[in-house]
């Protein structure tokens, strides 16, 4: 069973027991129902929510999301290869500018988009749609590989076809593009979750989250244990849980 991070199973919890509590009600039935063993334990692996999901080391705060306003960014030191696959949950937040990129780096030939940009993103006044998929606003899950992107489901929502893959030079930035090293395309978004998988293994997994320290957000990588903070101008803000 495949679960989404923004999964609340406190309200997961309580919905089941309205639906158990009604079904004995209908039943005349006193005794507790029973569920199959794998539906138990997968609906136990889904963290709680309302504080946060990761189990972050002392000294960070999770939040439940980063938002940029068009000037923030983050370098995340990720070079992409041929097999990687992107997770993420993101939000629109305003109307961009043209060819805005929610995360990208280039030259990385052939690789998430057409045009040879390993990135995504796009203008919702429509001016875009060549270059990538126009997004709505509300929160968003994906799955992005070379394929194309998949939805929450698994469904392929938008097939980038016959490209030919090779790894990358540079690393991924959030919020923008990385162009040959400059940042641009800068775009004003939230984001809940990124992570990169490579073969099916996580790489890199980027949770907002707050520094006690300093009361800096940025977003905290679990799989290597380091915090990046904004490397573009102004600050970010961030949604508390």
């Amino acid at each position: 069973m495949a679960v989404d991070k923004l999964v609340d199973s406190v309200q997961l919890d309580a919905d089941l027991t309205s639906v158990a509590d009604a079904i004995r009600a209908k039943t005349g039935g006193a005794a507790d129902l029973q569920f199959p063993a794998d539906f138990v334990s997968e609906i136990q692996a889904i963290p709680s929510g309302g504080g946060g999901t990761h189990n972050l080391p002392s000294g960070y705060t999770e939040y439940e999301y980063i938002e940029a306003t068009g000037t923030q960014y983050i370098n995340t030191g990720y070079i992409p290869v041929a097999t990687t696959e992107v997770h993420a949950t993101i939000e629109r937040t305003a109307v961009q500018n043209f060819y805005a990129s929610d995360w990208g780096v280039t030259p990385t030939p052939k690789a998430l988009t057409a045009g040879g940009y390993w990135s995504w993103g796009s203008a919702t006044d429509k001016s875009s749609q060549a270059y990538s998929p126009d997004i709505p606003f509300g929160p968003l899950t994906v799955r992005v590989n070379r394929n194309g992107v998949y939805d929450l489901f698994g469904n392929l929502a938008v097939n980038f076809g016959t490209v030919t893959w090779t790894s990358g030079q540079l690393p991924i930035f959030l919020f923008a593009r990385n162009n040959n090293g400059n940042v641009d395309r800068k775009s004003k978004l939230k984001i809940y979750y990124w992570a990169a998988y490579e073969n099916g293994s996580k790489i890199v997994e980027f949770i907002p989250a707050m520094r006690n320290s300093d009361n800096v957000l940025g977003f905290y990588e679990t799989v290597n244990g380091v915090f990046f903070t904004n490397a573009g101008d102004g600050a970010f803000t961030g949604g508390a849980f």
